[in-house]
């Protein structure tokens, strides 16, 4: 692996962390832009990058949020996904209707890890019904608004990722 991949890796795993303070508390889970710098990572990076800059993300989240102890760490481990998947779908083509799409499977695989999870750790306070009102339903709205602005962002950020990754060390 070379510097300049190590660099974007801790780059996008440090402002995924810092994202998870900016948050809106309106119920179990709360709003963060955590989703927006996930998309970017997906989009940007190389799938093995993308993943390692998750579980980076993982490991800061557990040893200074105490994130594994939370009934939103599912949604954690759905980054993960979410993040890989998306990098490998889009990494060598990057056209904008294979982008959105990529980042709607990618979104939806965030609650297809996390809200089982917040189901299993919450011991019978939810049902899986009433955990969607709860997870997903008042975050559609959001993850949209983030995901757009993340291909924006992403669609100007590469030329500089392609160009910082085409130069010698």
């Amino acid at each position: 692996m070379k510097p300049k991949d190590i660099t974007l890796i801790s780059l996008f795993a440090v402002l995924t962390f810092v994202s998870s303070y900016f948050i809106l508390p309106i119920g179990p889970v709360p709003v963060t832009t955590q989703t927006f710098f996930i998309i970017v990572t997906g989009l940007l990076l190389k799938p093995f990058s993308a993943c390692l800059t998750q579980i980076i993300n993982i490991m800061l989240m557990c040893v200074f949020k105490s994130a594994f102890a939370s009934p939103t760490f599912g949604f954690l481990l759905g980054f993960v996904v979410s993040a890989t998947i998306l990098s490998l779908l889009t990494y060598r083509k990057k056209n904008m209707l294979l982008m959105v799409v990529a980042t709607m499977i990618a979104s939806i695989c965030i609650y297809l890890v996390g809200i089982p999870y917040f189901v299993a750790t919450t011991h019978g306070k939810y049902t899986f019904i009433t955990a969607l009102s709860v997870t997903l339903t008042p975050f559609i709205i959001g993850d949209t608004i983030k995901a757009i602005m993340a291909i924006i962002v992403a669609k100007t950020l590469r030329p500089l990722v392609k160009e910082a990754n085409s130069k010698k060390q």
